[in-house]
């Protein structure tokens, strides 16, 4: 367990005691001017304390790699108006809601990661100000919503493996920031979108075990600091792009 007497340090700021084998459940914490915890790498469980949920000055907050099972909603972050990075990986979290829908809340917010949990429903979309999103291996289905392109700050989109289907909105070519679009084991299908636009940023590129059809677009090319391209597993045809061979970064 967690020495009882650190989560009743009045002045606590800083808290790491991530890679341990701490475990149990946490208790209040009596500190309001906590601004980095991180509790990653332990075998933690629910319930989350309120008063970790109400700290104003919380910057870093990591529950990643633990056994915590919450029911999340973006609202029950609300009171984190500074936070940046939010990382809840590797746990058994579900939604409280199936259909999440876009958050006011943390407008400071550029990093979310909520990969391998239990969550289901729709593909959330997360606050405006995101700049990396990581939601893979959870139990997402529907469609891609096109909504997702109106976050002017996206660099890094991780939606593999899941069970979302239909094609992928042809809004994600004219994206002038991402630069990583990891979709892979997924069920999407259709043809790859055919305009991506000239002097695009994306760096990786990877659709792996879809159901995807027809030819490799050539637009493509517009960008030119593509580095990988994983399109394996698929249905594609047509001859060979020999445009593929020339690519430069």
């Amino acid at each position: 367990m967690i020495p009882s007497w650190i989560p009743s340090l009045p002045s606590l700021k800083y808290l790491d005691l991530s890679d341990n084998h701490f475990n149990g459940q946490l208790d209040e914490f009596k500190s309001k001017e906590l601004v980095w915890i991180d509790l990653g790498t332990n075998y933690l469980k629910s319930p989350i304390p309120n008063s970790l949920l109400n700290q104003e000055y919380l910057m870093f907050f990591s529950l990643s790699s633990n056994n915590f099972s919450d029911d999340l909603n973006f609202s029950m972050f609300s009171n984190f108006s500074r936070l940046g990075m939010l990382n809840l990986p590797y746990n058994s979290f579900s939604w409280a809601d199936k259909d999440q829908v876009k958050s006011n809340l943390l407008n400071f917010l550029y990093d979310l990661d909520l990969r391998s949990n239990l969550l289901q429903g729709s593909v959330p979309i997360p606050p405006s100000s995101i700049q990396n999103f990581f939601i893979s291996h959870n139990n997402l289905s529907g469609h891609i919503p096109s909504t997702i392109c109106n976050l002017e700050f996206l660099r890094i989109l991780d939606l593999a493996s899941n069970s979302l289907k239909g094609a992928i909105p042809p809004c994600f070519g004219n994206m002038s920031t991402i630069e990583v679009l990891d979709l892979r084991h997924n069920n999407l299908s259709g043809k790859i979108q055919r305009n991506f636009s000239v002097g695009n940023p994306l760096r990786s590129f990877n659709l792996r075990g879809n159901k995807f059809e027809g030819k490799i677009p050539c637009s493509l090319t517009n960008g030119k600091r593509l580095e990988v391209l994983d399109l394996g597993d698929n249905e594609l045809n047509h001859t060979f792009p020999m445009w593929l061979g020339t690519h430069q970064t």
